[in-house]
């Protein structure tokens, strides 16, 4: 929602189509993805369908954000509540992160832990961020909640403004097979596109909370080995930005011009000239970025390869603008269409790295009640529609936020010790 106003106002004065006739919800779908190796069953530990998905918060909505939106139901709160019930209740996965999402959402049945944005830091909110699981698939094991403008990592500085923005982490056991778990990390990354440090940082935060997360089940005698990490939400990252390159694959891979952008600071003033992090705390950021992420992958790494009919949305009009689609990546197209479309959300699943303090560059050694470790597999991923089922921008009267549904099917597998 948020990349989409910088755009809107010259959007506003394009001519608008007229209103869509009602319609049924968008349907959701799944894109089998042919597994590497046939594995026996016996080595699968678990599998399970997570999603991610930014419902859009009502208070955000506002017209001239989406000027298409000729007929008012479309953004009316009582039409778009029912809609998104009716996305929840169609195809409810195992575990479900959600953004913008707010306390007492209908989740059909599932367990929840809500965490509310702002947390008194700037003017309150009603939205925050939510984890949802399956009770019959996984039972709570610990949870921490993370407000990065309280954060002593990311503290409002003078190269770094109030946000609003949270984080949250659940430890998920599964319950039909009690050795193993996942821990699950969501949250909302800051929305200005030239705040790629904040954005930097406020990863840097995460994936020390997660590995917090991991220290604290090991306190508590959790042999956590067969516990990979899903690690998702919305990033306000495009494919083309460093941060998303950072977490896709290695530090070494960074181009000069790409570890430059991470020192570019949010600046309120136009005028002004760009502010810039010391190189030193990005380069510290980076390292410790890579070094707990090193197995990461986006559950979308590879879309484009899957999905053949998927195509870029058109040029855009009017004042409106789009992503250029990246040519070194497979991620969709889109998973926000409205006045700006491009892609913003993402599902990285993969191991966590055991003590990476004193491992350097050697591999973990993953021992699972003596059968290996863990390794993540994708075996699904949801469907990304067509972009002219979208037209002219997303909410409509067939889908009730201006993002769409990302995730799939993961599965836990055994792996060579």
């Amino acid at each position: 929602m948020a990349a989409a106003a910088a755009a809107a106002a010259a959007a506003a004065a394009a001519p608008a189509p007229a209103a869509a006739a009602a319609a049924s919800l968008l349907p959701l779908a799944l894109i089998a993805v042919p597994p590497p190796v046939q594995l026996p069953a016996a080595a699968v530990t678990a599998r399970f369908k997570v999603y991610s998905w930014n419902i859009l918060a009502q208070c955000l909505v506002r017209r001239e954000l989406f000027p298409y939106a000729t007929d008012k139901a479309t953004l009316a709160q009582r039409s778009r509540l029912d809609l998104i019930m009716s996305v929840l209740a169609s195809d409810p996965p195992d575990l479900f992160l959600l953004q913008e999402g707010r306390r007492g959402h209908d989740t059909c049945g599932m367990d929840v832990t809500f965490t509310r944005r702002d947390e008194g830091t700037i003017k309150p909110a009603g939205h925050g961020i939510v984890i949802a699981w399956n009770k019959r698939v996984f039972a709570k094991v610990a949870q921490r909640n993370v407000v990065f403008d309280n954060h002593p990592l990311t503290h409002p500085t003078s190269i770094t403004p109030l946000t609003g923005n949270v984080g949250q982490i659940a430890a998920l056991r599964f319950i039909h097979a009690p050795y193993s778990g996942v821990v699950v990390s969501n949250h909302h990354l800051y929305w200005r596109p030239t705040a790629v440090f904040e954005k930097l940082r406020q990863a840097y935060v995460m994936v020390n909370e997660i590995d917090a997360v991991y220290q604290l089940l090991k306190e508590q005698q959790v042999d956590t080995t067969a516990w990979p990490v899903v690690f998702g939400g919305d990033f306000n990252t495009t494919p083309s930005d460093p941060l998303y390159n950072l977490l896709s694959s290695k530090a070494g891979d960074l181009t000069p011009s790409q570890l430059s952008a991470l020192l570019t600071c949010y600046t309120p003033d136009p005028a002004t000239s760009p502010s810039t992090a010391p190189a030193s705390t990005v380069a510290s950021y980076v390292e410790r970025i890579d070094s707990l992420t090193r197995d990461f992958a986006s559950v979308n790494a590879n879309y484009r390869k899957l999905d053949q009919a998927h195509e870029p949305p058109p040029p855009p009009k009017g004042g409106a603008s789009s992503e250029s689609p990246d040519p070194t990546t497979n991620e969709p197209f889109f998973t926000n269409y409205s006045v700006w479309k491009g892609t913003l959300d993402y599902v990285f699943t993969g191991r966590w790295p055991s003590n990476v303090a004193e491992l350097g560059d050697e591999e973990p050694a993953l021992p699972v009640q003596g059968k290996g470790g863990c390794d993540v597999r994708v075996r699904a991923v949801v469907q990304i529609p067509p972009w002219s089922a979208l037209e002219p921008g997303i909410p409509n009267r067939v889908w009730p936020s201006d993002h769409l549904i990302v995730g799939g099917i993961v599965e836990v597998v055994q792996s060579e010790s």
